[in-house]
């Protein structure tokens, strides 16, 4: 070892840097069947989202005058799973004037789970 790498600081793994990556082709952008956004929209949004891709998809649901299903889940390019974030999340919006009781709320997330199932699982 000489003296310079001596008094050389070791590297911070602790802190995260974002690089920006030209590519010579744009990459394809895999989603899942429900994700609403399209890939020129994916492709415009992967600096801000870190290099992942942000799928975002409503599900169809009986009543969807009053309450709607929102998708959320983010993947790297490939469709992989984001390690950082590998949660698929849902989100019931119900309008101003209409009010869910618990029980019709577990009954939206069940409709919102067969579905997902009936498209994720054939």
């Amino acid at each position: 070892m000489n003296e310079s790498s001596q008094n050389t600081p070791a590297a911070d793994l602790s802190t995260h840097q974002t690089y920006l990556v030209r590519t010579a082709s744009r990459p394809d952008i895999v989603c899942p069947t429900w994700c609403a956004v399209d890939a020129d929209q994916h492709l415009d949004d992967l600096a801000s989202h870190d290099g992942c891709v942000l799928h975002v998809g409503w599900v169809p649901l009986a009543d969807p005058v009053s309450v709607k299903a929102q998708l959320f889940a983010a993947t790297l390019v490939d469709g992989t799973p984001d390690p950082d974030d590998q949660d698929l999340r849902i989100r019931l919006v119900v309008e101003r004037d209409h009010h869910l009781r618990l029980d019709e709320a577990i009954e939206m997330f069940a409709r919102v789970t067969r579905y997902l199932r009936g498209i994720v699982m054939p």
